[in-house]
């Protein structure tokens, strides 16, 4: 099928604006999960036919399936920028939003526990104080049944070492 597309697109010469080949050749690669070929017929279509809010929308459309969600959200609002009311850019555009929130937060939450890993290691290294008042590396060997449970008390022995 995408064969048949591309068959078409180099054998058609654009002469009307009202028929825009590109655009419906774009949603037949679209349906077919051909994401960076529609990409490609959308601007031939913008190129050929000008601007309009439904082939933006569209555009955001494969970006987002591209996981670009940072170019589809600029599609989304030119498209409303074309027409401000069009409810399927709205809505697209909320989702993408959500994404990018959503994968600032995962960002952020790595950073954090990167540091926890970091200042963990660190701690690692340091001296601590251990029963008797003996000095220790925390990398030293330190008995699991020495250490106290979570649940409180002394955790089951085991003799392992840390």
């Amino acid at each position: 099928m995408v064969g048949d597309v591309t068959q078409v697109e180099a054998r058609y010469f654009p002469l009307q604006a009202s028929r825009d080949v590109a655009f419906e050749l774009g949603r037949v690669c679209m349906g077919l999960k051909q994401h960076h070929k529609a990409l490609a017929l959308f601007r031939a279509s913008v190129r050929q036919c000008g601007d309009h809010h439904v082939t933006q929308y569209n555009i955001g459309i494969c970006y987002s399936n591209l996981e670009d969600h940072a170019t589809a959200m600029a599609h989304f609002d030119a498209s409303l920028r074309l027409k401000h009311d069009y409810a399927e850019s709205l809505v697209w555009r909320g989702k993408m939003e959500a994404k990018l929130q959503g994968l600032a937060f995962q960002r952020a939450a790595d950073q954090a526990a990167a540091s926890l890993e970091a200042a963990a290691a660190a701690a690692a290294g340091t001296p601590l104080v251990v029963a008797g008042g003996a000095s220790a590396s925390a990398a030293s060997s330190v008995s699991v049944a020495d250490a106290p449970s979570p649940h409180g008390g002394a955790a089951a022995s085991g003799g392992s070492t840390a």
